[in-house]
């Protein structure tokens, strides 16, 4: 019973695996200084009040809710607190005396301790609740301003500050955090109104936390690798101007600025009504260096020799606008810059083209015609400078070739519907709008697409590369997408 007392002050950790949580205003950083420097991860709430609210439509989806409802959760524990068994996550933490308007941190230390930092409203409710909790004969635990007990039997240990409850596995667990006195400084990522999980590449690899691949597959040289492009990592969920976000954050080594590169540019190609439209800047290099990754990957290492391939053929990048289907084959427009134009070729020959003789010429540029790889639909193959583009829309063709001037380049003048997307993007972007989607086109367990609207964007902050999934209309949307396809 009072094992489920840990899990209670832990909900911090299931609600950042399988919720959200909402904008709040900025908060102070102060718990997130208790956090040793061997920490593994550590988890920032900017209130446990915020991080229950936010989440309230996504708890009332079984699948989710149902994992992980308070009175599954806390078990019996909320009738030993003469709580009653209908109660929220906050109503528990609001009785045991903390500050649910206030931040928070759960931490995983060394050797699969752990550690929370909880604001208090008042120490002395703390103080009688823990104790008919966790009872009496517990071996005292003091630190610095703080006080309190460890029990062995539990596997819990707490001491208080007038202002802060520090919840452990061990007296020495709460020690070390208390020795802090709220000034380390272990994560360089400040998060601000926001869930996050801050952790560090090093740090993961020491606590044996990164997957290992397949029995026989040697993930040190590629771990050794990742370690040269990034040690910082953090995971956060927030909203912020009336859209959703989930961010993934890696930090160059050392926290120098990384170099920004040259603009994309083959998002001008692209359709206005693509309702999928993908620009992405290619890197073979940095494939060919996490090859031993993805060949630890079922999923991928059958495939590794086409990817390889395709990344070596691929200059500086890729776009993609889908439009809709034909004949069950997608519409739109693909553009590839390549990094050896003359192979395009031998990728004509094998599609059944004649490479030196294409069927017409427009604005300088051969468009090759592959004739009826479905009924009804022909495949249109233009190759202008360093660009390949093929649709299975000739007027789409030359409506992107028009964007071109006599050298193959894109012209400077040339619109995008997607301009903001890639001044945020420098990596990349891709959006989904469901409105542009034709709904007879779509499956019936995917209809709830045409209500989606998406963008991922692959940029750089600083030192950061700062990759995030928005979802325009906030978490009100977010619940609703997802009541679409969870149950």
């Amino acid at each position: 019973m009072r094992k489920s007392f840990v899990w209670g002050i832990t909900l911090a950790v299931a609600v950042t695996l399988q919720c959200v949580t909402g904008g709040s205003a900025a908060f102070a950083q102060g718990p997130l200084g208790f956090v040793p420097e061997d920490a593994a991860a550590a988890v920032f709430l900017p209130s446990v009040a915020d991080v229950e609210s936010a989440a309230g439509g996504l708890m009332k989806i079984p699948a989710i809710g149902g994992q992980i409802a308070p009175e599954k959760v806390l078990g019996d524990i909320a009738y030993q607190l003469n709580l009653g068994g209908a109660i929220t996550y906050t109503d528990f933490l609001k009785a045991m005396g903390v500050n649910v308007n206030a931040p928070a941190v759960v931490m995983l230390l060394p050797e699969n301790k752990f550690g929370a930092v909880l604001p208090l409203a008042s120490r002395e409710t703390a103080e009688k609740q823990l104790a008919e909790l966790l009872g009496t004969g517990l071996d005292p635990v003091e630190e610095g301003n703080f006080r309190g007990a460890y029990s062995v039997m539990d596997g819990v240990a707490y001491a208080l500050s007038d202002a802060i409850a520090l919840v452990g596995s061990d007296d020495v667990t709460i020690k070390k955090i208390a020795a802090s006195g709220g000034t380390a400084k272990s994560f360089s990522y400040q998060p601000s109104g926001e869930l996050a999980v801050l952790s560090a590449f090093d740090r993961l690899k020491s606590a044996n936390l990164l997957p290992q691949g397949l029995p026989g597959a040697n993930m040190e040289a590629t771990y050794q690798q990742l370690a040269t492009m990034m040690d910082e990592m953090v995971v956060a969920v927030g909203e912020t101007d009336g859209s959703a976000y989930l961010k993934l954050g890696l930090r160059q080594p050392g926290g120098s600025d990384i170099e920004k590169p040259a603009p994309l540019a083959l998002h001008a190609l692209l359709p206005e009504n693509a309702a999928v439209a993908v620009n992405l800047r290619n890197n073979a290099n940095l494939i060919n260096q996490i090859r031993p990754l993805l060949a630890a990957n079922p999923a991928l290492s059958k495939n590794i020799a086409i990817i390889m391939l395709v990344s070596q053929m691929l200059g500086n990048e890729v776009a993609i606008g889908l439009t809709g289907m034909t004949n069950g084959v997608p519409s739109g427009l693909v553009a590839a810059h390549l990094s050896r134009p003359d192979s395009v070729k031998m990728l004509l020959g094998m599609a059944g083209a004649k490479p030196d003789t294409p069927d017409e010429v427009y604005n300088n540029a051969s468009i090759f015609t592959i004739k009826e790889v479905k009924e009804g639909v022909n495949v249109y193959v233009a190759t202008a400078g360093a660009y390949l583009l093929v649709s299975t829309n000739d007027a789409q063709i030359k409506s992107a070739l028009d964007k071109l001037d006599t050298t193959g380049a894109i012209k400077a003048d040339a619109a995008s519907a997607y301009a903001a997307q890639a001044s945020k993007g420098l990596n990349g972007f891709i959006c989904l709008d469901g409105s542009k989607l034709n709904a007879a086109d779509l499956p019936s367990n995917l209809a709830g697409l045409g209500q989606a609207n998406a963008e991922m964007i692959l940029g750089i902050n600083g030192a950061w590369y700062d990759n995030r999934l928005i979802i325009p209309g906030g978490f009100a949307k977010v619940e609703q997408l997802v009541g679409m396809f969870v149950k």
